[in-house]
């Protein structure tokens, strides 16, 4: 019963100690999660603090950018203005100008009617200097124009150039503040990474001392427990002792009464036999209790392994947690950023278009206007031109019929005389007839073309986009006219002949040359090789001439030519090289006559672009990059196109030489790869710049597609 009572009442302070031990952990457990609950409120209201902040630094932003634009749009609103006011005045100037040389030009008029007859021998040395006169005039009014023009693109381009200073302020402030603000939350990020680790080693040693203080607890437990165990076994011990005193002193009663010597002698054999397998039971069991109590030690160091590791676990992946929201508001401030710069370029981009049109317009109407100007004067000067000849027309006709009436007079008086006229003066006077009257023919014919000629220019004048003007050089025009325009053109004409026989001699040359070295392994095989002709290099115009007089030669001699080996032949280089005299002989012939002189029209060039990327450090071409050049060499390889190959590298750079090397590699790859599709090398050309660099300049390749 006592044994049954004891083990009660400490079954019963076991579990008091168990529930006091698991209310404490509650206890810690919840003040622990109220603790980072705390914190995480904390951090809620920093983070909501800090958006406020950037939203009010935001909208003072955007104040100062709307009352910045509105100050640039005020001042190009009064440059604009200022511009206008010139433009009137210009156009004043200029009406003024035209005033006084209509003013002049009647004074002229006046004066040339007063002097007709004093006019006829000093005809040709007024003309003269009234050419020079408005020859002068002429380019004073082009030098003023050219000045004003200057002085205007000076001032467009100041302002240009303090737009863009005041531009680069701005973006300089900006990456100021924007270093600032990203170092004030790097020093932010720094203190509270700091106070973490703080607070993360405030817990540590607090969780430290709450295990040690645990432990000394349970050990005091133990020491307890064992006490009050020793104390009990010594008791029982005790009491165990006095029984077999006493059942041993029965024993030894009854053994000396009943057996005898060796009986006694056997008994203490077998005790001690007893003795013996007794103390092997107690050491058995002594080892059994050691190996029970090393179990439970360690089932206890593992358990509390595991709640430790829990707890680093739930730390850990709070840490995670943390991190991530972190990275995740330094993304979504750099995309802001990021959005913040495209549309501060979009913005830009869009104000450089404004202006470029502007300027586009400005030139397109100043052209518009001194075009008509031109084409006025012309027009004038065309009028006084067509009134001088029909005033010289009347006076000459004035003077022939005063000649006719002396001649009819005289004839009128031999008639009165009865003088008889011969069958020789019958004829002189019919002959003299028919010449009045083809004279007369030819006159009136002239004056028609001249009246048909005027209603033109008046129509051209007055709708020039609908009329388009041809014009028709003959060698009589050349030798006839004396003026400026026509010498000019003229000279223009004569050295583009001249640069088409050049080219064409060079163009023989190089084919020789590249001739001669296609067959160098030969011994003495000098030859001429047979023209072929190729669409792809027609950047100037003999082809044309040369299939109308050269003669056609037949497809399986070129196909036997190309597939087989030259062999050497007997003097056919001097029957091609008279050939080749007797062509150019014709080809001149040709041109010195005036009906091969045509129109000469300008070349209109078209340019595209396109872009290749790389990958970094790459040289060699990918699938994509080859598809897309035999698409381009395709489409190209029979139009008159060049290809600019260009590649860009900054000064700036640490590592110049290796991405030079890079880009140089690039274009050898696709210059041979064009090559190879088709294309011929004289029509490719490979630059590098370095000054003027794009943003993806390591790992692209330009491509420019110029065609004439």
């Amino acid at each position: 019963e006592r044994k049954k009572l004891e083990e009660q009442r400490k079954a019963e302070e076991r579990k008091k100690l168990e529930e006091q031990r698991k209310a404490q952990e509650k206890k810690k457990l919840e003040e622990q999660r109220k603790a980072q609950e705390r914190k995480k409120l904390e951090e809620k209201r920093k983070a909501e603090e800090r958006k406020k902040l950037e939203e009010q630094r935001k909208a003072e932003e955007r104040k100062k950018l709307e009352e910045k634009r509105k100050a640039e749009e005020q001042k190009k609103l009064e440059e604009q203005r200022k511009a206008d006011e010139q433009k009137k005045l210009e156009e004043k100037r200029k009406a003024d100008e035209q005033k006084k040389l209509e003013q002049q030009r009647k004074a002229e008029k006046q004066r040339k009617k007063e002097l007709e007859l004093k006019r006829k021998a000093d005809e040709q040395k007024r003309l003269k200097d009234q050419l020079k006169a408005e020859e002068q005039r002429k380019k004073e009014l082009e030098l003023k124009q050219k000045s004003e023009q200057k002085r205007k693109l000076e001032e467009k381009r100041k302002a240009d150039e303090r737009n863009k200073k005041e531009l680069e302020k701005l973006r300089k402030a900006e990456d100021k503040r924007q270093k600032k603000e990203i170092e004030r939350a790097k020093k932010e990020e720094e203190k509270r990474q700091r106070k973490l680790k703080k607070e993360k080693l405030a817990e540590e040693k607090r969780k430290k001392k709450e295990l040690q203080n645990a432990k000394k607890l349970e050990e005091k437990r133990k020491k307890e427990l064992q006490a009050l165990r020793e104390a009990e076994k010594e008791r029982q011990r005790s009491e165990i002792e006095e029984a077999r005193k006493l059942l041993d002193l029965k024993k030894k009663q009854e053994i000396q009464r009943k057996f005898t010597l060796e009986e006694e002698k056997q008994l203490e054999k077998k005790k001690k036999l007893a003795d013996d397998l007794k103390k092997r039971e107690e050491e058995k069991k002594r080892k059994r209790e050691l190996e029970k109590q090393k179990l439970a030690e360690q089932e206890k160091i593992k358990f509390e392994r595991m709640k430790r590791k829990e707890l680093e676990k739930k730390i850990e992946s709070e840490r995670r947690i943390r991190e991530k929201q972190r990275l995740v508001e330094e993304r979504r401030l750099r995309e802001q950023q990021k959005q913040k710069k495209k549309e501060l370029e979009k913005l830009q981009k869009l104000k450089k278009l404004a202006e470029r049109k502007k300027l586009k317009e400005d030139l397109q109407k100043k052209k518009d206007l001194e075009r008509k100007f031109n084409e006025e004067q012309r027009i004038r000067a065309k009028k006084d031109l067509a009134q001088q000849k029909k005033e010289r027309e009347i006076l000459i006709t004035k003077q022939k019929e005063l000649e006719k009436q002396k001649i009819r007079e005289k004839q009128a008086s031999r008639i009165k005389e009865n003088k008889p006229i011969s069958k020789d003066n019958k004829e002189k006077i019919e002959e003299k007839n028919a010449k009045i009257a083809s004279r007369k023919k030819i006159q009136t014919e002239k004056y028609n073309k001249m009246m048909e000629a005027k209603q033109k220019e008046l129509e051209i004048a007055e709708n020039p986009q609908d009329f388009t003007q041809v014009t028709v050089i003959n060698k009589n025009d050349i030798l006839k006219d004396t003026k400026d325009s026509n010498n000019k053109e003229n000279e223009i004409a004569l050295d583009n002949i001249e640069t088409k026989f050049l080219k064409k001699e060079l163009k023989r040359k190089r084919e020789e040359e590249i001739e001669k070295r296609k067959f160098s392994y030969f011994s003495k095989k000098n030859k001429a090789e047979d023209v072929v002709e190729d669409k792809t290099k027609q950047f100037f115009d003999e082809t044309s001439i040369k299939k109308t007089f050269s003669k056609k030669k037949n497809d399986k001699s070129e196909k036997n030519a190309e597939n087989k080996k030259k062999l050497e032949k007997k003097n056919i280089q001097n029957s091609q090289n008279k050939k080749i005299q007797k062509e150019n002989e014709i080809l001149a012939a040709i041109i010195k006559k005036p009906s091969s002189i045509v129109e000469l029209r300008e070349q209109e060039i078209s340019s595209k672009r396109e872009i290749l990327n790389f990958e970094e450090e790459k040289k060699e071409l990918g699938i994509k990059q080859k598809r897309k050049l035999q698409e381009f060499a395709n489409i190209i390889k029979n139009k008159p196109v060049r290809i600019i190959i260009k590649t860009y590298v900054s000064k700036d750079e640490e590592n110049f030489n290796k991405y030079k090397q890079i880009s140089k590699s690039r274009s050898l790859y696709i210059r041979a790869f064009l090559i190879n599709q088709g294309i011929s090398h004289n029509r490719i050309k490979i630059e590098t710049n370095e000054e003027n660099v794009t943003k993806n300049w390591k790992n692209e390749v330009i491509l420019n597609f110029i065609g004439v």
